[in-house]
């Protein structure tokens, strides 16, 4: 099967722009950490991004995309003295040119970079979402075909925004996530689950764990259907995947269930059942652990929001 496109279904991963940022020198945004997959595309002039407090800067131009994939707080600027502004207090400042615009006016060059990021409905990040590197970049000389297509789309819709640009600006958002890495699955010797993808024997086992999460697997099994001894598929899985099959299991088991939660009315018992657990206690014990809360409770928290 598709295993991006599932991961994609299982997550809920939703993309949104959160302004346009225009700013003059000197400037700077410091975006907080949060579960989020942080997307920054640089229109005009150029700027430096940062991880972290202490990460090394890189610099963008016209044309260069950036995903900050482990949620991680990370700084954009036009230089290392500039002082940082909070993401949050920038997208509420006054200074709006409309509902997705942001100014600053610092008097000296101007630098004019799309702030956006991914979230997951389970305001969780999927364990191949921590796989990739800290940061995923794509110069503008690279970008493949459909990454630029999709880029001067989202350009347009927030330039000149009309009835359902805030959709079609998610869709679009969608296109760039997997063009990038795509992208990165291409470019990169990249030893990650994307890596794992070109591994035929942990792409066909990662889609049936995708296909059927409420089967009783075993790595017996996982490896009898795909081929493999049960030592060689637990050692290429932890090596290509980072975890074992059955913890990776649990991971898409609990994404599911929280899709569930969310988005039916069935009761916890359905919900347990359609994951892979006969016993709703045995359920409840495994989604507490997983997300923190009960799943009748976080139910109830995320439909108050």
């Amino acid at each position: 099967m598709d295993v991006l496109s599932h991961f994609l279904d299982v997550t809920g991963l939703r993309g949104q722009v959160f302004c346009q940022t225009v700013a003059t020198a000197p400037w700077g945004l410091w975006i907080p950490a949060r579960p989020r997959i942080g997307l920054h595309l640089v229109d005009r002039g150029t700027c430096w991004l940062r991880i972290g407090e202490q990460g090394e800067p890189v610099r963008l131009v016209p044309g260069d995309v950036a995903l900050v994939p482990h949620g991680e707080g990370h700084a954009l600027y036009d230089d290392p003295t500039s002082e940082l502004m909070s993401f949050e207090t920038w997208k509420v400042s006054k200074d709006a040119e409309s509902r997705l615009i942001r100014r600053h006016d610092g008097g000296g060059a101007e630098t004019v970079v799309i702030c956006g990021g991914y979230e997951s409905i389970t305001d969780s990040l999927h364990p191949l979402v921590k796989l990739l590197p800290a940061r995923v970049f794509v110069p503008a000389a690279e970008a493949p075909r459909g990454l630029e297509r999709a880029l001067r789309s989202l350009r347009t819709e927030i330039d000149r925004p009309d009835i359902g640009s805030r959709t079609l600006i998610s869709r679009l958002l969608d296109v760039v996530f997997v063009e990038i890495l795509r992208y990165w699955l291409e470019k990169m010797d990249d030893p990650s689950w994307l890596g794992a993808l070109r591994d035929r024997g942990l792409a066909t086992a990662l889609g049936r764990l995708h296909e059927d999460p409420a089967r009783r697997w075993t790595v017996a099994e996982l490896a009898l259907q795909v081929g493999m001894s049960r030592a060689v598929l637990a050692r290429r899985f932890r090596d290509g995947v980072g975890e074992s099959p059955l913890a990776y299991l649990a991971q898409v088991r609990m994404d599911a269930a929280a899709r569930l939660l969310i988005g039916s009315d069935d009761s916890l018992s359905a919900v347990a059942r359609q994951v892979g657990y006969d016993s709703e206690h045995a359920f409840n014990r495994a989604f507490k652990r997983a997300r923190g809360v009960p799943p009748g409770a976080y139910r109830r928290s995320r439909r108050d929001v």
